[in-house]
């Protein structure tokens, strides 16, 4: 048998807020060039923290209920993805505050408007875990 694998969605399905669009208040090139997307701690754009984040997954009880569910997802040898209509960086950010980041190997998305105009290869707007 093949390797599973499962898609989420991110924009308003795994967070019940577009965040994607609530960073686009904060994001400018020189704050998304240093944004470190496996980070832990801390803020996204020195804006949103975890407390924040978890606000815009639907509270703790959501977020905990999504962990519970992904870690049965790894238990069973599913890989898990996100995709995203925003930047990956930015949602592979906001995973790692989250500590959802160890289930997602990938996060697909959009590359930066600045790679693609410096025709710079984001790996196709693809973060890898």
């Amino acid at each position: 048998m093949g390797k599973k694998v499962i898609f989420f969605d991110w924009d308003g399905t795994l967070s019940i807020e577009n965040l994607c669009n609530i960073l686009a208040k904060y994001r400018n090139q020189k704050e998304y060039n240093n944004l470190q997307p496996h980070n832990t701690k801390g803020k996204i754009y020195g804006k949103i923290g975890k407390e924040e984040l978890i606000k815009y997954m639907g509270g703790e009880e959501r977020l905990q209920n999504i962990s519970n569910s992904m870690q049965k997802f790894e238990d069973n040898n599913i890989e898990m993805r996100v995709i995203t209509h925003g930047y990956p960086k930015e949602v592979r950010a906001a995973l790692c505050l989250l500590g959802l980041s160890k289930f997602i190997s990938v996060v697909d998305g959009q590359k930066y408007y600045e790679e693609q105009k410096d025709g710079k290869d984001f790996s196709h707007g693809r973060v890898r875990g």
